[in-house]
């Protein structure tokens, strides 16, 4: 029956702006009543044609010039095409006609929002607060909440949003929105007294309590944030948000198990999102469950094949479990989403490594040095595959290129002392572990860590002795 009845007022519709365009194009005079012009404007602006829509507001205008519907329509086009100036002249001339009309304060409200004339918008939402029945006060509220958004005044959302409540204490958008405002400013003790008055009174709202958890959290009292969480799911068990958000406060308690419980719980509920499935396999990780890990992070990235983090994950999964080889691909394609991720280049450039492809793993620290080129520890990686490949030359040129770049530069000094040593180049090692001493004296130890058999070197040791 429902489905009928759509059919039917579709077809209505398409025959009735049929019957309009036919009457625009043979310029003949067609009268419309009020209710069908509406239709067709709203048909226009469902199918994105403005400028249609324009032409059956100035045909409602023609016909119906003391109406204040086809000013506010008209004053919705221009908003919707950025046209604020004339939204709003259409605005003042629709007050005229309806000066008590809330949706008119509400719309020059946005209008003032759109141009950042953001007092202004505050004050017309207050004068219409004046004259407004209670329906219409909740509205005005969640639009003061609007505007105050816009303006980045966090502390004013909150009071408007806790005044829509105090009407609508069961205020889906009021409430959703009241704890992303409590998030930005950290007011976690004030939404916690809210909070807990509301269910105090409403002891069945799913979502106050719901909030009253997050405000828990946010004050890290995650004992009272799970017990806050158990009255969702006893007044709403298919609360799937409040499995999850249980699940990572378990998690972040290292209670894994339980944690991977209320995750499984999130998905039979109908959350079966890619980061769902990621979590549980860091749960499983942290309990070394690796396999299991695996099998969740490959249903992750069944969900979106573009999820660099569970590729990345993964590969990470596969270097714990001692099996590099395997870390290989999820690793590259981890990189192939996102090239400019230093972290993940990184861990490719280890697998690389570790399966004895070190000119890869170099192409790898290359490209993190267009990232990052003041980390020192990406040319001690360089320095360390050259040495690996008996490229000791080319070890030492790098290190001379990347002293410049660094003040604390010791360490890289020292290692170039022991590369010389190796090379049998004693003049210039000399030359150099003077160098490396003046800068550090005291941490003549680095040398040996780096070449042992220097220690053993007299000539070393009488050098070092003289600037202890």
């Amino acid at each position: 029956m429902y489905d009928k009845e759509f059919d039917d007022n579709l077809q209505n519709n398409n025959e009735l702006v049929r019957r309009f365009e036919n009457a625009v194009i043979s310029n003949e005079s067609s009268y419309f009543d009020e209710s069908e012009l509406e239709l067709i404007i709203d048909y226009y602006l469902e199918h994105d044609k403005s400028k249609h829509a324009l032409k059956a507001v100035d045909l409602g205008l023609d016909l119906f010039q003391f109406s204040a519907t086809f000013y506010q329509k008209k004053a919705e086009i221009f908003l919707e095409m950025n046209r604020l100036d004339e939204a709003l002249t259409n605005l003042d001339l629709a007050g005229t006609f309806s000066p008590k009309e809330t949706s008119i304060f509400l719309l020059k409200a946005d209008a003032y929002t759109l141009k950042g004339e953001y007092a202004k918008a505050v004050k017309l939402v207050n004068q219409a607060l004046e004259q407004a029945d209670e329906k219409d006060k909740i509205d005005l509220y969640l639009e003061l909440a609007d505007v105050y958004e816009e303006w980045e005044k966090y502390y004013e959302v909150i009071d408007q949003l806790q005044q829509c409540l105090a009407l609508d204490p069961f205020n889906e958008e009021a409430l959703n929105r009241l704890w992303f405002s409590t998030e930005l400013t950290e007011k976690y003790t004030e939404s916690v007294v809210f909070h807990s008055n509301l269910v105090d009174k409403h002891p069945y709202n799913a979502t106050a309590w719901y909030n009253l958890a997050h405000a828990y959290n946010g004050l890290n009292q995650p004992s009272k944030a799970l017990e806050a969480f158990e009255f969702v799911l006893a007044i709403d068990g298919n609360y799937d948000l409040a499995y999850l958000d249980a699940g990572d406060v378990l998690y972040k308690q290292q209670k894994y198990d339980k944690a991977i419980e209320f995750y499984l719980e999130a998905i039979e509920k109908g959350s079966a999102k890619k980061e769902i499935f990621y979590q549980i396999a860091k749960a499983y990780q942290k309990n070394n469950k690796y396999v299991k890990a695996r099998e969740y992070l490959k249903k992750s990235i069944n969900i979106d094949p573009y999820y660099a983090k569970a590729f990345h994950k993964l590969g990470l999964n596969y270097l714990e479990s001692n099996l590099p080889k395997n870390a290989i691909s999820p690793l590259e394609r981890a990189v192939k989403v996102d090239n400019r991720n230093f972290e993940y280049l990184n861990s490719l450039a280890a697998a690389y490594f570790l399966n004895d492809k070190q000119d890869l793993a170099l192409e790898c620290y290359h490209k993190m040095l267009d990232i990052n080129e003041g980390d020192k520890r990406i040319y001690l990686n360089i320095v360390s595959i050259l040495y690996e490949q008996g490229r000791v030359g080319d070890a030492i040129e790098t290190i001379d290129a990347c002293i410049p770049i660094f003040d604390d530069h010791a360490d890289l000094i020292y290692i170039k002392t022991a590369f010389l040593y190796e090379l049998g180049k004693k003049s210039e090692m000399f030359d150099c572990l003077l160098l490396g001493l003046e800068k550090n004296a005291q941490a003549h130890t680095q040398i040996f860590e780096l070449l042992p058999e220097m220690a053993d070197d007299h000539a070393v040791m009488a050098l070092i002795e003289s600037y202890l």
